[in-house]
């Protein structure tokens, strides 16, 4: 069975691409979505913390001990 995705490329919008990734029944964006985005929420979440919420005697600490390896 043949899928024709010529009249969804020929329409030329910004979120045509997206939208012709997540179409695909092969998508590799499908089996990798979820985990992308828990991954990134805790990416981030480590992030903010580590700026927002350390004390300058903990990023000093942090500093010295990456600075060892």
């Amino acid at each position: 069975m043949t899928v024709k995705y010529n009249l969804a490329v020929s329409t030329s919008r910004p979120w045509t691409l997206f939208k012709l990734l997540f179409r695909w029944r092969g998508s590799v964006w499908k089996s990798v979505t979820f985990e992308l985005v828990i991954w990134l929420l805790l990416y981030f979440t480590i992030g903010i913390i580590y700026r927002k919420m350390l004390s300058p005697q903990q990023i000093r600490y942090d500093s010295i001990i990456l600075s060892l390896f």
